[in-house]
Formats: structure tokens, C-alpha cells, sequence
């Protein structure tokens, strides 16, 4: 089976330190996989990081840390996946150790995805620029 875009969502919010997407399907065809990519700007004074990010609101799946990346010195990002999120429509919620200017979330779910080795290794870098590079590859099944 081929890798297909499943469907997807973004949220953002302003002094924030959770932000939650509206609801979007996650299908119940085989082979799924969820990359969640969380991103803020830290220009108040703390160095956050974020705490949790889960399928299915506040209460549901964790997703686990794929890797991190200061784009400059105030905007960073965290990759987030889930193998086989449950079959469902709900949210997307990220949390951060604290509050931030901005915080924002995209969220896009795949399928046709192997479940035993769903990527390779992550090569995300982090130079001090505004035009971030590197790449990942999805396993297909």
C-alpha cells in the first residue's frame, strides 16, 4: 500500500501555554500514523519546552518526541508521532511548561504507513537562521 495524506489541522494561540485543534477524522484505514509538529516563539522570559502533546484532547493517546529545533533564538519546534492513532474524530492538544507569546500546532495523519519502522532517522537541524532545513521519510508498508 502507498503513503496517502489522511487529513490533517492546525491551531495557534497568543500568550498561551496549551493550545487544542478543532476536530478533525483520523480514518479507520490500515496502517495509520500521526505527525505532530509543535511550534513557539519564547521571546517571554523562560526557556519552555513542551510537556504534552496527545490525540484525543487533554485525556487521550500521547504521541512520542521524534526531535527538537531552535529556528532562531526565540522560535522552536517540537515533531511529535503516534503508530496506529485510534480510528476516531477529535483534537489535537499540546502543552508547554509555561506561557509563551505564541504557540501553535500542526497536525496530519497518513496512511499505508509501516507500523514496525514507520520513519528513518530524523534529520532535523538547527541552524541560526530563519530557513530551517532537513529531511524525513516515511516508511512505506
Amino acid at each position: 500500500m502507498a503513503i496517502a495524506y489522511d487529513s490533517g489541522i492546525d491551531a495557534a494561540a497568543a500568550s498561551a501555554s496549551t493550545v487544542t485543534t478543532g476536530s478533525f477524522t483520523v480514518s479507520s484505514t490500515a496502517d495509520r500514523y500521526m505527525l505532530v509538529a509543535v511550534l513557539w516563539n519564547d521571546s517571554f522570559a523562560g526557556d519552555y519546552s513542551v510537556s504534552s502533546v496527545k490525540w484525543g484532547g487533554s485525556g487521550g493517546e500521547s504521541l512520542s518526541i521524534i526531535g527538537t529545533a531552535t529556528l532562531n533564538n526565540t522560535l522552536k519546534m517540537a515533531v511529535y508521532a503516534k503508530t496506529a492513532p485510534t480510528a476516531q474524530s477529535s483534537t489535537v492538544y499540546a502543552e508547554i511548561s509555561g506561557s509563551v507569546a505564541r504557540l501553535a500546532v500542526i497536525a496530519m495523519s497518513y496512511t499505508g504507513v509501516d507500523q514496525t519502522t514507520p520513519i528513518g532517522t530524523p534529520t532535523i537541524t538547527s541552524p541560526e537562521t530563519n530557513a530551517p532545513s532537513g529531511t524525513q521519510t516515511l516508511g512505506t508498508d
